[in-house]
């Protein structure tokens, strides 16, 4: 293995004066598996996951340093490569020593060059063995796109040196482990929005009034937003611009009518209207404070120092049909704010459509109202007569037609786990199933390909191993089995 020497020795600045700076050196792998486990489990951010890795680390393992390392190849505007960048993630040390975070640049810049786990022990004249594992972060994307490589360092100090690779191929199984369903979550995530957007667009366009389709929109949008973030609950409220008219309040969700306090209508309509002159989506509390949104922070202290964030309505041709603004405890998850900023075009054309349905029926009326007028009265009246005459003694045949639609008492939306060609479809439209019936497959040569290219690996990391084997070196053979042993 590759050694690196720090060049001054690894202490503790946070221990008491006095105190031995060596870190105990006991493991405690079991319960850091299943202290991994739970975090792995969770639905987070990349970030915060490696954050809770490092505390883990820190504390099971008693690492010195945990850190992120990011290689890009990348340019900056002057045509040189970007520097590579080390981020701490967790430490036991009050100040980490600039040479122990260069030691973690170097390590990983050895394994960024292997594409390999690197373990390095330090040759230092401390009594205490220190040593340094880099591990390569699988991308997060499904093309493999290498051009974003990061690798996480961890420095073990004290006796734990010399069996704290275990720690670490846990941490590498893990992080694919995770972001391989966080891959699945995203789209069985993305599937379930792109339903739920289309029956609400679906529902606002076949509405008759303007007013009961931002309704039902604003009452949609809520049960989606409500599902979507366990932890919060929403209230949406849906205004519409006729002309060049500001914004008034047609409905909240959850109610039939608009709040009697007038005066928090009168601020939500001049915060859809701060939001129509910002030209953009528009959220308080903001980290700046910023100046232009003193319509929004009205309405958060109206309803209690809540969360406000409010969003254009445009139709096809850029013209703004109705404002959402949304009330919740805390600010939106990037995941609800993204979903409202796909909504945006979609609910205005939807509102468009309505519209012009109402446009249409009172032109109608109109012109009937103007032909009736320029007819003569006596010619109107001879004709009711003679019709009602006519209905009152002649018996006329009459039949009734209306079209109508069968719906089931329970609407489904199917999708696939992840995404992947069709093979076969097993049923068709209209066709009468059982409850865990099978109705289509995907096909999983991707699946199969990516296996094989496992296996390949693994038969030739294991070939690798009986070489070194043979050649009698030990240390070489030791990364050769633990790398198929991570595969």
């Amino acid at each position: 293995m590759d050694t690196s020497t720090p060049q001054s020795p690894i202490t503790d600045p946070s221990a008491p004066e006095g105190s031995s700076n060596a870190i105990d050196g006991t493991l405690d792998l079991s319960t850091f598996i299943a202290a991994i486990n739970v975090v792995g489990k969770q639905n987070i951010e990349f970030a915060e996951f490696l954050e809770q890795v490092g505390q883990l680390l820190t504390t099971h393992a008693k690492c010195g340093l945990v850190s992120e390392v990011k290689f890009t190849q990348a340019v900056s505007a002057d045509g040189n490569a970007a520097e590579p960048s080390i981020k701490l993630i967790a430490s036991r040390f009050s100040t980490c020593p600039e040479n122990v975070r260069q030691w973690a640049f170097t390590s990983a810049s050895r394994a960024f060059a292997s594409q390999t786990v690197v373990m390095e022990n330090s040759s230092s004249t401390d009594s205490n063995p220190v040593a340094m594992i880099s591990i390569p972060i699988p991308p997060s994307n499904s093309t493999g796109d290498q051009s974003s490589s990061k690798f996480l360092s961890a420095m073990f100090i004290g006796e734990v040196a010399d069996n704290c690779l275990p720690f670490m191929q846990i941490v590498a199984q893990q992080i694919a482990r995770w972001q391989t369903n966080n891959i699945l979550r995203s789209a069985t995530q993305i599937s379930r929005d792109v339903a739920s957007l289309q029956e609400i667009c679906l529902s606002v366009a076949d509405s008759k009034t303007i007013q009961a389709g931002c309704r039902r929109a604003a009452n949609n949008l809520k049960t989606h937003l409500d599902f979507t973030s366990e932890d919060q609950t929403a209230t949406v409220y849906v205004g519409t611009v006729s002309g060049k008219k500001l914004p008034e309040l047609v409905c909240v969700s959850g109610s039939d009518s608009l709040p009697d306090d007038t005066r928090l209508v009168q601020a939500i309509e001049s915060a859809m209207a701060e939001c129509i002159s910002r030209n953009t989506k528009s959220q308080w509390p903001t980290s700046d404070n910023d100046y232009a949104l003193m319509c929004h922070k009205s309405v958060s202290q109206l309803l209690g120092d809540t969360s406000i964030a409010s969003y254009e309505l445009p139709d096809s041709d850029g013209n703004i049909k109705g404002v959402l603004l949304v009330q919740t405890s805390t600010p939106l998850t990037s995941h609800a704010d993204n979903f409202l900023a796909t909504a945006q075009p979609q609910l205005g054309i939807a509102i468009s459509l309505v519209e012009r349905g109402e446009q249409n029926k009172l032109q109608k009326l109109y012109l009937r109202i103007k032909n009736s007028i320029a007819e003569k009265k006596t010619q109107t009246i001879l004709k009711i007569v003679s019709a009602v005459l006519l209905l009152g003694f002649i018996p006329l045949p009459y039949q009734i037609k209306a079209t109508s639609e069968v719906q089931p008492a329970e609407k489904m939306f199917l999708y696939a786990p992840f995404p992947a060609p069709l093979k076969a479809s097993l049923v068709e439209p209209g066709d009468l199933v059982q409850k865990g019936a099978e109705l289509a497959r995907l096909d999983d040569k991707e699946l199969t390909l990516e296996l094989a290219e496992v296996q390949a690996k693994l038969h030739r990391s294991q070939k690798n191993h009986d070489g070194f084997v043979a050649t009698h070196e030990p240390g070489e053979a030791r990364l050769a089995r633990h790398e198929s042993e991570m595969l």
